[in-house]
Protein backbone atom coordinates (compact mmCIF):
# COMPACT_ATOMS: atom_id res chain seq x y z
CA UNK A 1 0.00 0.00 0.00
CA UNK A 2 1.37 3.33 -0.58
CA UNK A 3 1.02 6.49 2.04
CA UNK A 4 -0.51 9.96 1.78
CA UNK A 5 0.83 12.77 2.73
CA UNK A 6 -0.69 14.46 5.90
CA UNK A 7 -2.08 17.46 3.88
CA UNK A 8 -4.25 14.89 1.49
CA UNK A 9 -4.72 11.91 4.28
CA UNK A 10 -8.51 13.44 5.07
CA UNK A 11 -10.19 13.12 1.63
CA UNK A 12 -8.10 10.39 1.22
CA UNK A 13 -9.57 8.23 4.07
CA UNK A 14 -12.64 9.84 3.50
CA UNK A 15 -13.52 8.20 0.13
CA UNK A 16 -12.12 4.94 0.89
CA UNK A 17 -13.88 4.76 4.13
CA UNK A 18 -17.76 6.04 2.64
CA UNK A 19 -17.09 3.56 -0.54
CA UNK A 20 -16.12 0.63 1.41
CA UNK A 21 -19.11 1.23 4.09
CA UNK A 22 -21.74 1.68 1.05
CA UNK A 23 -20.14 -1.53 -0.81
CA UNK A 24 -20.87 -3.15 3.05
CA UNK A 25 -24.58 -1.74 3.30
CA UNK A 26 -25.27 -2.60 -0.39
CA UNK A 27 -24.52 -6.13 0.03
CA UNK A 28 -26.18 -6.63 3.68
CA UNK A 29 -29.24 -4.79 1.40
CA UNK A 30 -29.39 -7.43 -1.07
CA UNK A 31 -29.23 -10.15 1.33
CA UNK A 32 -32.37 -8.62 3.05
CA UNK A 33 -34.40 -7.48 0.53
CA UNK A 34 -33.77 -9.12 -2.57
CA UNK A 35 -33.82 -12.96 -2.06
CA UNK A 36 -33.25 -14.72 -5.54
CA UNK A 37 -35.82 -17.02 -6.95
CA UNK A 38 -34.60 -20.71 -7.05
CA UNK A 39 -32.74 -21.90 -10.10
CA UNK A 40 -34.28 -23.97 -12.23
CA UNK A 41 -34.50 -27.76 -12.00
CA UNK A 42 -32.56 -28.36 -15.15
CA UNK A 43 -29.98 -26.47 -13.42
CA UNK A 44 -28.86 -29.19 -11.18
CA UNK A 45 -28.07 -28.84 -7.66
CA UNK A 46 -24.80 -30.48 -7.77
CA UNK A 47 -23.10 -27.74 -11.21
CA UNK A 48 -21.28 -24.57 -10.18
CA UNK A 49 -23.54 -21.67 -10.10
CA UNK A 50 -26.63 -23.44 -9.98
CA UNK A 51 -26.90 -22.23 -6.35
CA UNK A 52 -26.13 -19.47 -3.95
CA UNK A 53 -24.31 -21.98 -1.84
CA UNK A 54 -22.18 -22.87 -5.14
CA UNK A 55 -21.69 -19.77 -7.55
CA UNK A 56 -19.14 -19.70 -9.98
CA UNK A 57 -15.58 -18.53 -8.54
CA UNK A 58 -14.27 -15.67 -11.18
CA UNK A 59 -11.56 -13.03 -10.49
CA UNK A 60 -13.48 -10.18 -11.41
CA UNK A 61 -16.30 -8.81 -13.99
CA UNK A 62 -14.37 -9.59 -17.37
CA UNK A 63 -13.16 -12.90 -16.13
CA UNK A 64 -17.10 -13.30 -15.65
CA UNK A 65 -18.68 -12.08 -18.58
CA UNK A 66 -15.27 -14.34 -20.18
CA UNK A 67 -16.87 -17.78 -18.36
CA UNK A 68 -20.45 -17.25 -19.04
CA UNK A 69 -19.75 -16.08 -22.40
CA UNK A 70 -17.36 -19.11 -23.36
CA UNK A 71 -17.34 -21.80 -20.53
CA UNK A 72 -21.05 -22.02 -19.44
CA UNK A 73 -23.15 -24.66 -20.86
CA UNK A 74 -26.46 -25.38 -21.28
CA UNK A 75 -28.08 -29.31 -21.16
CA UNK A 76 -27.30 -29.51 -24.87
CA UNK A 77 -23.83 -28.24 -24.82
CA UNK A 78 -24.28 -25.27 -26.22
CA UNK A 79 -23.52 -22.01 -25.30
CA UNK A 80 -26.12 -18.94 -26.43
CA UNK A 81 -23.74 -16.40 -26.23
CA UNK A 82 -20.65 -17.72 -28.50
CA UNK A 83 -17.71 -16.34 -26.73
CA UNK A 84 -19.04 -12.83 -26.95
CA UNK A 85 -18.39 -11.05 -23.28
CA UNK A 86 -21.25 -8.06 -24.45
CA UNK A 87 -23.71 -10.30 -24.73
CA UNK A 88 -23.17 -12.21 -22.49
CA UNK A 89 -22.89 -9.30 -19.65
CA UNK A 90 -26.31 -7.97 -20.97
CA UNK A 91 -27.35 -11.25 -19.15
CA UNK A 92 -26.69 -10.28 -16.12
CA UNK A 93 -30.18 -9.88 -14.32
CA UNK A 94 -29.00 -8.94 -11.07
CA UNK A 95 -27.24 -9.47 -8.03
CA UNK A 96 -27.83 -10.41 -4.33
CA UNK A 97 -25.77 -11.21 -1.00
CA UNK A 98 -24.01 -14.55 -0.56
CA UNK A 99 -25.17 -16.57 2.43
CA UNK A 100 -22.18 -17.76 3.40
CA UNK A 101 -19.46 -14.76 2.73
CA UNK A 102 -19.33 -10.82 2.71
CA UNK A 103 -19.00 -11.01 -1.11
CA UNK A 104 -21.82 -10.12 -3.94
CA UNK A 105 -23.06 -12.50 -6.56
CA UNK A 106 -24.38 -11.54 -9.78
CA UNK A 107 -27.10 -13.47 -11.01
CA UNK A 108 -27.48 -14.25 -14.89
CA UNK A 109 -30.43 -15.18 -17.07
CA UNK A 110 -28.43 -17.52 -19.86
CA UNK A 111 -31.47 -18.16 -22.56
CA UNK A 112 -30.92 -21.97 -23.10
CA UNK A 113 -32.97 -24.26 -25.47
CA UNK A 114 -34.70 -25.76 -22.46
CA UNK A 115 -35.57 -22.60 -21.21
CA UNK A 116 -33.80 -19.69 -18.90
CA UNK A 117 -31.00 -20.91 -16.81
CA UNK A 118 -30.42 -19.10 -13.68
CA UNK A 119 -26.44 -18.89 -13.03
CA UNK A 120 -24.42 -17.39 -9.74
CA UNK A 121 -21.19 -15.89 -9.78
CA UNK A 122 -18.99 -14.79 -7.65
CA UNK A 123 -16.61 -12.44 -9.10
CA UNK A 124 -14.71 -11.79 -5.52
CA UNK A 125 -13.50 -15.28 -5.32
CA UNK A 126 -10.14 -15.05 -5.74
CA UNK A 127 -7.50 -13.50 -3.69
CA UNK A 128 -6.64 -10.68 -6.12
CA UNK A 129 -10.14 -9.18 -5.77
CA UNK A 130 -9.96 -9.39 -1.89
CA UNK A 131 -8.83 -5.84 -1.05
CA UNK A 132 -9.33 -4.88 3.36
CA UNK A 133 -12.21 -2.58 3.96
CA UNK A 134 -10.99 0.78 4.16
CA UNK A 135 -7.46 -0.04 2.21
CA UNK A 136 -6.89 0.49 -1.26
CA UNK A 137 -3.86 -0.40 -3.98
CA UNK A 138 -0.79 1.77 -4.81
CA UNK A 139 -2.91 2.52 -8.49
CA UNK A 140 -5.82 3.43 -6.84
CA UNK A 141 -3.92 5.76 -3.92
CA UNK A 142 -2.01 7.13 -7.36
CA UNK A 143 -5.34 8.31 -8.71
CA UNK A 144 -7.63 9.29 -5.81
CA UNK A 145 -3.69 11.86 -4.97
CA UNK A 146 -4.63 13.40 -8.34
CA UNK A 147 -8.31 14.46 -7.08
CA UNK A 148 -7.09 15.46 -3.51
CA UNK A 149 -4.73 17.89 -5.29
CA UNK A 150 -7.05 19.38 -7.77
CA UNK A 151 -5.44 17.42 -11.06
CA UNK A 152 -9.12 16.25 -11.97
CA UNK A 153 -8.68 15.65 -15.70
CA UNK A 154 -5.66 13.87 -14.59
CA UNK A 155 -7.81 11.81 -12.06
CA UNK A 156 -10.19 11.04 -14.52
CA UNK A 157 -7.46 9.95 -17.19
CA UNK A 158 -5.84 7.96 -14.68
CA UNK A 159 -8.95 6.31 -13.73
CA UNK A 160 -10.30 5.19 -17.15
CA UNK A 161 -6.82 3.61 -18.28
CA UNK A 162 -7.88 1.54 -14.73
CA UNK A 163 -11.08 0.88 -15.83
CA UNK A 164 -10.24 -0.45 -19.17
CA UNK A 165 -6.93 -2.51 -18.10
CA UNK A 166 -7.07 -6.18 -17.36
CA UNK A 167 -4.45 -5.84 -14.56
CA UNK A 168 -6.54 -3.76 -12.03
CA UNK A 169 -8.95 -5.23 -9.44
CA UNK A 170 -12.52 -4.89 -9.84
CA UNK A 171 -12.37 -3.44 -6.60
CA UNK A 172 -10.06 -0.63 -7.76
CA UNK A 173 -12.58 -0.25 -10.57
CA UNK A 174 -15.35 0.42 -8.42
CA UNK A 175 -14.05 2.98 -6.68
CA UNK A 176 -13.08 4.90 -10.08
CA UNK A 177 -15.84 4.57 -11.55
CA UNK A 178 -18.03 5.45 -8.27
CA UNK A 179 -15.40 8.81 -8.15
CA UNK A 180 -14.79 9.57 -11.76
CA UNK A 181 -18.08 11.08 -12.39
CA UNK A 182 -17.24 13.41 -9.16
CA UNK A 183 -13.93 14.11 -10.86
CA UNK A 184 -15.45 15.14 -14.16
CA UNK A 185 -18.01 17.82 -12.15
CA UNK A 186 -14.92 19.13 -10.27
CA UNK A 187 -13.70 19.19 -13.43
CA UNK A 188 -16.50 22.29 -14.60
CA UNK A 189 -18.67 19.50 -16.90
CA UNK A 190 -21.92 19.00 -14.87
CA UNK A 191 -23.25 17.90 -17.67
CA UNK A 192 -20.38 15.46 -19.09
CA UNK A 193 -20.99 14.17 -15.12
CA UNK A 194 -24.24 12.99 -15.87
CA UNK A 195 -23.67 11.63 -19.64
CA UNK A 196 -20.96 9.23 -17.48
CA UNK A 197 -23.39 8.72 -14.81
CA UNK A 198 -26.10 7.64 -16.97
CA UNK A 199 -23.44 5.21 -18.83
CA UNK A 200 -23.17 3.72 -15.70
CA UNK A 201 -26.60 3.02 -15.00
CA UNK A 202 -27.43 1.36 -18.19
CA UNK A 203 -24.77 -0.81 -17.85
CA UNK A 204 -26.12 -2.18 -14.58
CA UNK A 205 -29.64 -4.03 -14.29
CA UNK A 206 -33.01 -1.58 -13.92
CA UNK A 207 -34.42 -1.47 -10.45
CA UNK A 208 -36.70 -4.05 -9.17
CA UNK A 209 -36.91 -6.29 -6.39
CA UNK A 210 -34.20 -8.49 -7.54
CA UNK A 211 -31.38 -5.46 -8.34
CA UNK A 212 -30.76 -2.36 -6.56
CA UNK A 213 -27.69 -2.38 -8.16
CA UNK A 214 -28.11 1.34 -10.00
CA UNK A 215 -29.50 2.89 -6.34
CA UNK A 216 -26.11 1.35 -4.50
CA UNK A 217 -24.07 2.57 -7.37
CA UNK A 218 -25.80 6.71 -7.08
CA UNK A 219 -25.85 6.42 -3.21
CA UNK A 220 -21.72 5.67 -3.28
CA UNK A 221 -21.31 8.11 -6.09
CA UNK A 222 -23.68 10.32 -3.84
CA UNK A 223 -21.48 10.38 -0.75
CA UNK A 224 -18.22 10.71 -3.40
CA UNK A 225 -19.39 14.08 -4.06
CA UNK A 226 -20.09 15.11 -0.69
CA UNK A 227 -16.98 14.21 0.76
CA UNK A 228 -14.99 15.67 -1.66
CA UNK A 229 -16.95 18.75 -1.64
CA UNK A 230 -15.78 19.11 2.28
CA UNK A 231 -12.20 19.42 0.70
CA UNK A 232 -12.62 21.57 -2.37
CA UNK A 233 -15.08 24.31 -1.05
CA UNK A 234 -16.86 26.14 -2.57
CA UNK A 235 -15.71 24.16 -5.97
CA UNK A 236 -19.82 23.64 -6.91
CA UNK A 237 -22.92 25.00 -6.61
CA UNK A 238 -25.39 23.86 -3.90
CA UNK A 239 -28.24 24.58 -6.99
CA UNK A 240 -25.53 22.72 -9.67
CA UNK A 241 -25.47 19.16 -7.45
CA UNK A 242 -28.85 19.42 -6.85
CA UNK A 243 -29.79 19.07 -10.38
CA UNK A 244 -27.06 16.65 -11.41
CA UNK A 245 -28.68 14.73 -8.62
CA UNK A 246 -32.02 14.85 -9.74
CA UNK A 247 -31.09 14.69 -13.12
CA UNK A 248 -29.11 10.94 -12.21
CA UNK A 249 -31.68 9.84 -10.30
CA UNK A 250 -34.14 10.13 -13.13
CA UNK A 251 -31.64 8.85 -15.72
CA UNK A 252 -31.08 5.95 -13.77
CA UNK A 253 -34.99 5.46 -12.54
CA UNK A 254 -34.22 5.34 -9.37
CA UNK A 255 -36.24 7.77 -6.68
CA UNK A 256 -34.68 10.62 -5.57
CA UNK A 257 -35.72 10.35 -1.95
CA UNK A 258 -33.64 7.16 -2.05
CA UNK A 259 -31.01 8.60 -2.26
CA UNK A 260 -28.92 11.22 -0.04
CA UNK A 261 -28.31 14.25 -0.71
CA UNK A 262 -25.19 15.66 -2.07
CA UNK A 263 -24.06 18.82 0.36
CA UNK A 264 -22.04 21.10 -1.38
CA UNK A 265 -21.21 23.39 1.80
CA UNK A 266 -18.06 22.14 2.43
CA UNK A 267 -19.16 21.31 6.40
CA UNK A 268 -17.63 18.39 7.98
CA UNK A 269 -20.02 15.88 9.93
CA UNK A 270 -16.90 15.64 11.98
CA UNK A 271 -12.86 14.49 11.73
Amino acid sequence: MSSIDPPRRRLHARLVVVAAATLALACSKRQKEAPPEPPSESAGTAEAGATLENPVPRCGALDSYRWIAREFRCSDGSNPFHGDARAAARARAGSTGSPSSSHILDIYRVPCPEGPRTVYVDMYACPYESVPDGQTTGALDQALALLEAGDFGGFVSTCGEMIQSDDVSSTDKTYCMVFSPVGIALAGDLEGALEYTTRLCDALPPPSAESTARADFLQMIFVAFTSALQVHVGALSQADVDAYADASANACGVPRGALPAIDASGASSGD
